[in-house]
Order: C-alpha cells, then sequence, then structure tokens
C-alpha cells in the first residue's frame, strides 16, 4: 500500500468510528519483517488549567520510570515502546518485530491501565521533585526560555513554567490517581499501524485499546486554540532566569497565518534562500554569536495550519548589547534578505528551485522515516499523503519575481506583515557567586520594558550597515538587485513589485513605528488576546 487507509470509515466499522480513527498501511517496500504502530490518546482535560498540565506531566513522567523496568527484556529483544507526553493526550508508540509487537503492546497498556501500579508517597515525592528539577532547569536555559514564551503567545492553551511550577509543588498522590482516571474516562483514539503487519492486526489494536480502557467515547478531537493578532510587531523583553548566564537569545518569528500549501511552498523556498546567507553574514560576518539559523516552519501535529519563518540569534551580553543584536536581526530581515532575492542570477535562482524540489523528490531511506511523515499529515488533520508530490507541482511554477513579491507582501508590508521578536536579554558581568542550585525551585521572572529608546537603539544598529557591503559578504550585488527590481516594477504582465516597501531610513523606520506593539505587561497583553477556535476533527 502506498498510502494509508482509515479501516473506521469502512462500511461495518461505525462502532469503531465513535472512538477514532485506525489508520492502516501495510509496507513491504523496505523488505523488513517490522512494524510500527502509533497510539493517541486525546483528551481535553489535558491543558484545561495549569494543575491538569502539571499532573500529565507527573503521570507521564511516572508511567516512563515504570515502564523502563518491565520493558528492559523486550528491549534486548529489539521491540522499542515509547510513552510521550502531549499537551492533547498520551502518546504510546511500539515498534519491532510483528510477530511480537501485539504481546508487547497489550503489556504496556496493561501496566498504565494497573491501579496496583500508581504511584506509591514515597515514588511521588521523588517523581515530583525530579519534574520540578526538569522543569527548573530548562527555565535556566535562554532558548528554551524564548520558545517557551512564543508558545504563551501564540496558543491559548499554554501556561507559564513558573505557573506549572507552583502547580506542581501542591500536588499530591490522590490528585495524580484523580487526574488518572479522569484522563482515561473519556478519549479519541488515533492510531496508525504500518510495515509488516495485516488489516486484522491493525484492527486488534484498536478493538484492545478500546476494550481496555472503556472510555466515554469522542467522535472527534479538538486542534489548537491560536492566536489572532493584529498586523505588527510584537516586542517582548525578558530577562535570563540564570543570573550566572551571559547569554541572551533573540527570535523574530514571522507569522504567516493559516496558509495553504501555495503559501507553504513560497515559505519554504524563501527560507531555503535565505538559510545560508542569514548565517554567512550574522554568523560568519557580524559572528553575533555561537548559532544563528532563519527556518521554515510549520505547525506541530496538533495545530491549524499555520507556517512562518523564524530569524534566531544566541548571542553573549559581555560582548553585543541586545539592541545591537536586534538591529542586525532585523536589518537582515527587512533589507538585506529582499536584496538577496532580487540580486540572485537567474540561473542560481533555477538551481535553488530544483535544489529543494530533489529535496522533496527523495525517497524515505528507512521505515521510521515514512511512518513519522505520514503520522504527522494524520495528526495535523490533513492526511495529504501525498504532499510532496503537490509542493513539487507548486515549486515549478514559482518565478523570482513571485517570490520577490510574495515576501515583500507578506512578511514587509506593516499594513500586512504580522511577527513576534521574543528577546531574552542576560547580565553583561553576573556575579559569579549567585547560585542557580535551588531546593524551592523559584524562578525570577522579570519582563523588561521596551519603549520608543529601545526602538531608536535599535534603528542605529540597523543604520549603521553598509548594504552594498553586506550583499557582498553574501555573495551578491546591490546593483543587480536594484535593476532587478526597476525592471519587474515596470513589466506589464500585471505581477509587479513594490519596490517602495524597500524605503530607505527615515521613511520606512516612520511606518514601522506606526505598527509596533510593546509587552511590557505579559499577563495583561495575553488577556486581550482574541484566539481563532481549533477545527474539531
Amino acid at each position: 500500500m502506498k498510502q494509508p487507509v482509515d479501516l473506521n470509515l469502512e462500511p461495518g466499522a461505525e462502532s469503531r468510528l465513535k472512538y477514532g480513527h485506525l489508520w492502516f498501511q501495510q509496507s513491504t517496500r523496505f523488505k523488513c519483517p517490522k512494524a510500527s504502530v502509533m497510539i493517541h490518546l486525546w483528551s481535553d482535560i489535558v491543558s484545561k488549567t495549569k494543575e491538569t498540565m502539571a499532573l500529565h506531566t507527573l503521570m507521564v513522567y511516572g508511567l516512563n520510570q515504570s515502564l523502563s523496568t518491565i520493558t528492559y527484556e523486550a528491549g534486548e529483544a529489539d521491540l522499542v515502546q515509547d510513552v510521550a507526553f502531549r499537551d492533547n493526550g498520551l502518546r504510546i508508540c511500539v515498534s519491532g518485530f510483528s510477530e511480537k509487537l501485539f504481546c508487547f503492546y497489550s503489556t504496556i497498556l496493561d501496566h498504565i491501565l494497573d491501579q496496583t501500579q500508581d504511584l506509591s508517597k514515597e515514588y511521588f515525592e521523588s517523581y515530583r521533585d525530579a519534574v520540578l528539577q526538569i522543569y527548573y532547569n530548562e527555565a535556566l536555559k535562554p532558548n528554551v526560555l524564548n520558545t517557551h514564551l512564543q508558545f504563551y503567545l501564540l496558543r491559548k492553551e499554554a501556561y507559564l513554567i513558573t505557573d506549572l511550577l507552583s502547580a506542581l509543588k501542591n500536588l499530591s498522590v490522590a490528585d495524580v490517581a484523580a487526574y488518572k482516571q479522569q484522563f482515561l474516562s473519556t478519549l479519541h483514539i488515533t492510531i496508525y499501524a504500518y510495515g509488516n503487519i495485516t488489516r486484522q492486526d491493525a484492527i486488534s489494536f484498536f478493538d484492545y485499546t478500546v476494550e481496555k480502557i472503556r472510555p466515554i467515547p469522542r467522535s472527534t478531537r479538538k486542534l489548537i486554540d491560536t492566536s489572532i493578532l493584529d498586523p505588527g510587531t510584537y516586542y517582548l523583553r525578558v530577562m535570563n532566569c540564570n543570573p550566572n548566564d551571559v547569554n541572551m537569545c533573540l527570535a523574530r518569528i514571522h507569522l504567516l497565518g493559516e496558509s495553504d500549501i501555495k503559501q507553504q511552498c513560497y515559505n519554504k523556498l524563501l527560507a531555503f534562500i535565505l538559510s545560508e546567507p542569514a548565517f554567512d553574514y550574522l554568523r560568519t560576518k557580524e559572528t553575533l554569536g555561537y548559532t544563528v539559523y532563519l527556518r521554515y516552519w510549520r505547525s506541530s501535529p496538533g495545530g491549524t495550519l499555520h507556517s512562518g519563518i523564524s530569524l534566531v540569534a544566541y548571542s553573549p551580553a559581555n560582548k553585543y548589547s541586545i539592541d545591537y543584536v536586534a538591529g542586525r536581526l532585523t536589518a537582515f530581515w527587512r533589507r538585506i534578505a529582499p536584496r538577496i532575492i532580487a540580486a540572485m542570477p537567474s540561473e542560481t535562482f533555477k538551481t535553488s528551485v530544483e535544489s529543494l524540489i530533489s529535496v522533496h523528490q527523495l525517497e524515505d531511506p528507512n521505515m521510521m522515516t515514512e511512518f513519522e511523515r505520514n503520522w504527522d499529515e494524520i495528526m495535523e488533520s490533513t492526511a495529504n499523503f501525498n504532499y510532496r508530490e503537490e509542493c513539487v507541482k507548486i515549486l515549478s511554477t514559482i518565478t523570482q519575481e513571485s517570490l520577490l513579491n510574495f515576501f515583500l507582501t507578506e512578511y514587509l508590508d506593516v499594513k500586512k506583515q504580522r511577527s513576534l521578536f521574543v528577546q531574552v536579554d542576560a547580565i553583561a558581568n553576573p556575579e559569579l557567586t549567585k547560585t542557580t542550585v535551588s531546593n524551592s525551585y523559584c524562578l525570577d521572572f522579570d519582563t523588561i520594558d521596551t519603549n520608543w529608546e529601545t526602538l531608536r537603539n535599535e534603528y542605529t544598529s540597523i543604520n549603521s550597515i553598509d548594504i552594498t557591503n553586506a550583499l557582498m559578504t553574501c555573495g551578491y550585488d546591490e546593483k543587480q538587485a536594484m535593476d532587478f527590481m526597476m525592471k519587474s516594477y515596470s513589466n506589464s504582465n500585471g505581477n509587479t513589485i513594490d519596490s517602495s516597501l524597500l524605503l530607505e531610513h527615515g521613511e520606512n523606520e516612520a511606518n514601522e513605528q506606526k505598527a509596533m506593539v510593546f509587552i511590557n505587561n505579559l499577563f495583561k497583553f495575553r488577556s486581550t488576546i482574541q484566539y481563532q477556535t481549533g477545527r474539531n476533527v
């Protein structure tokens, strides 16, 4: 079978369909006597409150600790299991030789459901401390804190690490047991059986799951509610939670919003072309830090179909100010990147398109790659297993002019563009006598006020850049860029490029400033956000 099929949509499967979906794909392409089965137990209780989110984390951590013991021998027999936390449920994955896979899964599920295996008070204290330490340690990393804040602003059902820490401290053994029972009481089940496995085997996995859990059925699952932001650039600056760390993390998140496959292809090509020049200029030439990258992203499984491009830099505060780094990132995105696209020789652009097409035409190198790719499609509700083939068709139609026009209108037009600029600052010369080891797991989470003075400092950094030399560093010529834009602007095919979006300095700054939003009170700002309700699928 080239593609998965949903067995619960077949005639006579109505009794299964009310519980969820069973995707099946028998594949012997890799000539391997193995199979993989992914089971997702969806529940809307997980992210309902910070307490339920903390309870879910603790429950999954405890399950993994106990499962590591009972599945050790199976691991020696090349059977692999993974029970993973998801903010919308529990994901169980089993892989290995087909003959023993169902027995392996039934052992894992029985253990998860066995109430006699619930946490004792001694284990509970140990596990809770371990989860507290994990949360605390992650919050001390500026890049993790940055990503965490992005999710907090872009998703309705997200919580700050400080909220989860406080919730964890107040939990008890009885709370975990009660939560586990409540979580399993009402579920939407999604299963994907893949590999050297029969149709009846796949049905057995689904039937056994329903029979053992006996949940109240949910015929649909709800995707994540996402923020609706007005056009503009949203500034959030916080201090690194680790007082001994001099590292900053800045991320410009450029939001295209809900996007179709055509927009996603334009995004992919933009990132494919710009990622290397971004590294060459910001990392090699400007030496902003040890990690600099530009990449395309598409919403994670379980989310609505949003996409965009992120530009991220980790920089040391004892070398550069945060305003300086912010200005360099902004300058690359707004002034250098569009000129790179315009300055590309036609053959170079054609080669880039062909290279990206070749990437999409590559065969999956192994079973797990195909398995995980199809699983992502299933969880994003699109189930478009021809996604790569459709991307190839669209990519082959993209011209240099249309790509530049897309970039300018979607990402540089202040009346339309939406971006989130999350900055984690640090102390340039920290007092190393301070300790980050804490038994109380209390974080100092401080928002730094940003204002027009902040923006002026950033523009000082932007305006000090020699655009011509910057383009030369990336291997491009500014004159060629301007010639291309003028030629495209004066053509007669109606697909003109608005070069006014590349205005220099003062006039462009004035336009951009009108669309600035400074988030100096994180909680107050978040309380005003409107959300796009996630679809039921």
